[in-house]
């Protein structure tokens, strides 16, 4: 039987038999409300984050982890309130048919049906917001802690080091571009002072050759391919220096933990994060699913 349906049934129970209803009662739109409002987050949710993470050729909902969290955590969330509110209302019911056929027993076991059903439902509208959605559990003790900041400093790491290969492999590419165009135009000039039958359209082609060499080395000096790269393979660099000290002291190497190296560790971390360059999301969440696969890395370490 529908969750409405359930509720009019119940309200008709209560009219007949003129009892006040149970304090369970008052809730029962309120789950159904519940079950439908997490069915809706879910469904914009995940509508957003398909169209922050969704970059075609790149990356996908489908693979991506925080994605699949995120649409787990609300999918559970939507399933077990939606059970709660049917449970809570077939209880209700019973209370009422129990009520009206004096069977004190069933009364007793219904109400504390009742009552754990109203447990449940708060504990579950308390975890049901939306910052808990991608299940996220902090460090209980200090080797959890030290292997989520080893986890996020290779994160970070690589996701720098593939940015710098990234921008490196586009600078030679536009340099490569600058070098031919200029080459060209250079050699087409000097054809055209030792040739006078030049036609007007072989003019207008190296015009607009030479438009498009100047173009291109106007682009190369302000996307600063090379100097980025560098600012990233140097961020890397860094990065991968506090993992070596993170995973030395997870070893349990003495050097390694001398005073207070936690808080001298996440001084460093947090002037990484401030002084490093930002890494897009595409390339920051296609190294976590290349990490994630063990592919081997040349440079991890």
């Amino acid at each position: 039987m529908p969750l409405h349906r359930h509720c009019q049934e119940s309200t008709k129970y209560f009219v007949a038999s003129a009892a006040p209803p149970p304090v369970p009662f008052s809730d029962c739109a309120n789950l159904a409300g519940l079950s439908r409002a997490a069915l809706r987050d879910a469904v914009r949710f995940t509508q957003a984050k398909t169209r922050t993470f969704g970059i075609p050729g790149e990356s996908s909902p489908h693979d991506n982890p925080l994605v699949q969290r995120v649409v787990g955590r609300l999918a559970s969330l939507a399933h077990s309130t939606q059970s709660i509110s049917a449970a809570l209302a077939r209880a209700i019911d019973e209370v009422c048919v129990a009520r009206l056929e004096g069977a004190s027993g069933l009364n007793r076991m219904a109400q504390y049906r009742q009552a754990h059903a109203q447990r449940l439902r708060n504990r579950t509208a308390l975890t049901s917001d939306m910052t808990t959605l991608p299940a996220y559990e902090p460090p209980v003790d200090e080797n959890q802690l030290l292997l989520k900041w080893i986890r996020r400093a290779r994160e970070s790491q690589m996701s720098h080091y593939d940015m710098a290969d990234l921008l490196s492999a586009r600078d030679r590419q536009l340099g490569w571009l600058v070098t031919a165009l200029t080459a060209f135009v250079g050699t087409a000039v000097f054809a055209s002072l030792i040739l006078t039958a030049v036609s007007v359209e072989q003019r207008v082609f190296v015009g607009l050759v030479s438009v498009a060499a100047v173009v291109s080395a106007a682009l190369q000096l302000f996307l600063r391919y090379a100097e980025r790269a560098e600012k990233h393979r140097a961020a890397g660099a860094r990065y991968g220096a506090v993992r070596r000290k993170l995973e030395a002291v997870f070893a349990g190497d003495a050097d390694a933990r001398d005073g207070h190296y936690l808080t001298a560790i996440r001084d460093e971390l947090d002037r990484l994060a401030q002084d490093s360059p930002n890494v897009p999301p595409r390339i920051f969440y296609r190294t976590q699913r290349m990490l994630s696969t063990d592919t081997p890395r040349s440079r991890d370490a």
